[in-house]
């Protein structure tokens, strides 16, 4: 009998209470926490996958524009491609063409392709290069100089801040729903918890009229 009451006890359906609302805000908390990391990783790889798509498509065109001629090589670097990078944000430039192992115009310094680019494929990868971090790709065809056959590698890199800015902005708007979403989840909360410990509070009353020795069925 004492074992009852003290599991109808007020001080005890109000410590309950207390319990189911503070696990329910630790639970929402850890929820809007993953909901802003999970959203800043889609974010991130959507725009990275459409950054990948205007460098592909520019280191493309640009190798497709380079020409053999008696002196070696003539490279035209296409406005309109220049012109498509630039609309994806206030980004910085880099590029390289390499004939070999040499580059014979751009930054010489420019990163290199972990893997060696060929067939017309294009090649992505990330590096630190001049104090940014750049997504760059690389594109390679064999073209005739000097009466041999050598490979010429372009390669294209970009700054990613505005990309970047766009992924933490997209995540921020989902923490920010999130928690708004919460704001408004805890009344229903602290209903909820009213319901579950109503039945209790109802055995505590019934309990309290009752002496020690009152042993009927409770209904």
């Amino acid at each position: 009998m004492r074992r009852w009451l003290r599991l109808v006890d007020p001080a005890r359906i109000t410590s309950l209470r207390r319990r189911l609302v503070w696990q329910f805000l630790v639970l929402s908390a850890a929820l809007v926490l993953g909901l802003f990391l999970t959203v800043g990783w889609v974010a991130d790889r959507a725009s990275r996958a459409s950054q990948d798509a205007v460098l592909g498509a520019a280191v493309t065109a640009i190798t497709e524009g380079i020409r053999s001629v008696d002196d070696g090589l003539e490279l035209d670097l296409p406005y309109a491609t220049f012109s498509m990078l630039g609309a994806m944000g206030d980004e910085r430039i880099f590029y390289a063409l390499a004939v070999a192992d040499r580059v014979v115009t751009g930054y010489e310094d420019l990163p290199a392709p972990p893997e060696a680019a060929q067939d017309m494929v294009p090649v992505f990868w990330n590096a630190d290069y001049r104090g940014a971090r750049l997504r760059l790709s690389a594109v390679a065809r064999p073209m005739l100089i000097e009466n041999r056959l050598q490979p010429v590698t372009v390669t294209l890199g970009q700054t990613r801040l505005g990309q970047a800015a766009i992924a933490r902005d997209t995540a921020r708007s989902a923490a920010w729903a999130a928690l708004a979403f919460l704001v408004l989840a805890l009344p229903v909360a602290l209903l909820a918890a009213q319901a579950v410990l109503s039945p209790i509070r109802s055995l505590a009353e019934v309990m309290g009229r009752r002496g020690p020795r009152d042993l009927r069925p409770v209904r």
